[in-house]
């Protein structure tokens, strides 16, 4: 039986350990350093787990055959480093960093362990990626230098919420969500882009027309934001789209806003022929 050790015990890390139970994997959750520890060890799977209030203390005191960093993003790099100098292999929560300190921090890692490293959801290794890739190496498609991918999931609201409203902690929606994108595009490709541009799109609707308008054009200067309830009004006119009513005033009773998908485009470096 395997020994693990979890920093941040939140919602991300206690997914993976039903994944793994419901495979059968051999391990077990021997520590967690989480400053929630009272609340989680009410927890009867958890029984067995001795806890910590630092990720340092336990990584001191415990015999791990590996470590899951879950806390948030923030935080990621730093303990990622501290895991990584005690030789440990590593599930690092995605993103690694959240600004250029952070990279550089972790560049200067020990190389060789970086082998130890899992960061979750590699999207490269899914079998549509793994197809693609395979098209592209096959010359069927020509050389590639320009490739557009729409990032439209059918999910968002936890981003506009709570903690992750903090560009300073997450890094922004940008770094959240279409780094996924770059690295199996790149990884597609077996190129580095040379230029990268993002744009989001959104559209506001006035009653039942859509209207150009941005956050500061807003009758009231409200900040967009998503709410509980749904406007059934918009949502009818745009079921792909999540829509969410301002706040209830008069002046924006009849506002509300849909998150149309965010768009990233690469353009890589052209092989020129030599004459």
């Amino acid at each position: 039986m395997k020994k693990l050790g979890f920093i941040g015990y939140g919602l991300r890390s206690d997914t993976m350990m039903k994944a793994f139970r419901g495979v059968g994997a051999p391990i077990a959750v021997s520590a967690i350093a989480d400053p929630n520890w009272e609340a989680l060890s009410q927890n009867p799977q958890l029984a067995d787990t001795r806890w910590y209030s630092s990720g340092q203390e336990m990584l001191e005191k415990e015999a791990l055959d590996g470590v899951f960093v879950g806390t948030r993003c923030n935080l990621h790099s730093q303990l990622g480093a501290m895991v990584l100098e005690k030789g440990l292999p590593l599930f690092l929560e995605k993103p690694v960093c959240v600004n250029l300190a952070q990279y550089r921090q972790l560049l200067h890692t020990p190389r060789e362990r970086w082998s130890q490293v899992t960061v979750s959801f590699p999207l490269r290794f899914t079998c549509v990626v793994q197809e693609m890739k395979r098209l592209v190496q096959s010359g069927v498609l020509g050389e590639i230098v320009t490739v557009q991918a729409i990032n439209n999931v059918p999910y968002g609201s936890v981003y506009y919420h709570s903690w992750y409203r903090n560009s300073a902690i997450t890094g922004g929606l940008f770094l959240q969500k279409a780094t996924h994108d770059i690295d199996y595009i790149c990884y597609i490709l077996g190129k580095r882009p040379s230029t990268v541009m993002a744009a989001a799109s959104k559209m506001y609707f006035k009653g039942d027309k859509p209207a150009n308008l941005r956050c500061e054009d807003c009758p009231e200067q409200y900040t967009c934001r998503r709410a509980a309830t749904m406007s059934p009004t918009i949502s009818k006119r745009s079921p792909r789209g999540r829509t969410a009513a301002l706040p209830r005033t008069p002046a924006t009773r009849t506002w509300g806003r849909r998150c149309l998908p965010a768009t990233t485009a690469l353009f890589f470096p052209i092989t020129r022929p030599s004459w």
